[in-house]
């Protein structure tokens, strides 16, 4: 039977001023649209400057030959398969001339950090609320060093941000409304449209009953 007392279902975001606002956090709605927060910038102490001819090793780069260098701008060439052999093949080396090439590579990696709520059913846990303290600040709470240059994600509750609040979605009631049949607990059968009877044989979906629960 319908029952007019249970409530259809809730949005799954609580309304605007439903939470309280924790210190430290306001402004920050958090999830996938909201800026993240970086990490505060370190203190700025400037470095004098080394002598920068002092970094440099001497290196001796060993003499390539003709042939050497050819074979190498054929390997080259034949890597390009719009480009053709036959000039590398003839051409006249006037000069080679070795020199030092130094090849680097520039990795940088950083922290984001983000807050969100997150709901789950009380059942009389202790909650971690204001009354134990003030949250720290997200800069403050301390996290897992992950290995550097991995990704990583890490979900640590903050500290003294717990409430119990009455369920947006059900009002409190601890159900809500079906939405496919309304309430009713019954819906009409897909297979037959409720005529209880398909090609002039009974609905073996719903028994002849027209409904299904």
């Amino acid at each position: 039977a319908f029952d007019p007392n249970i409530p259809e279902e809730g949005p799954s975001a609580p309304p605007p001023g439903w939470l309280d606002d924790v210190h430290g956090y306001q402004g920050h709605k958090g999830g996938e649209d909201d800026n993240p927060l970086y990490p505060p910038p370190p203190a700025y102490n400037p470095q004098p400057e080394l002598n920068r001819n002092t970094l440099v090793p001497n290196v001796r780069v060993p003499t390539v030959s003709e042939d050497v260098a050819r074979d190498a701008l054929l390997k080259f060439v034949e890597s390009k398969w719009r480009y053709s052999s036959k000039p590398a093949r003839n051409l006249t080396f006037k000069e080679l001339k070795p020199i030092t090439v130094y090849r680097y590579r520039l990795e940088t990696y950083t922290e984001t950090r983000t807050s969100a709520w997150q709901f789950e059913p009380y059942n009389g846990q202790v909650v971690d609320g204001p009354q134990y303290g003030v949250s720290p600040p997200p800069w403050d709470i301390p996290v897992s060093l992950p290995q550097r240059y991995t990704d990583m994600v890490e979900k640590v509750r903050v500290p003294h941000s717990s409430f119990v609040k009455l369920c947006h979605k059900c009002n409190g009631c601890g159900r809500t409304r079906c939405n496919n049949c309304h309430g009713r607990g019954q819906k009409r059968c897909t297979f037959c449209h409720g005529h209880g009877r398909s090609r002039n044989k009974r609905c073996t979906s719903c028994h002849g009953r027209g409904r299904k629960r």
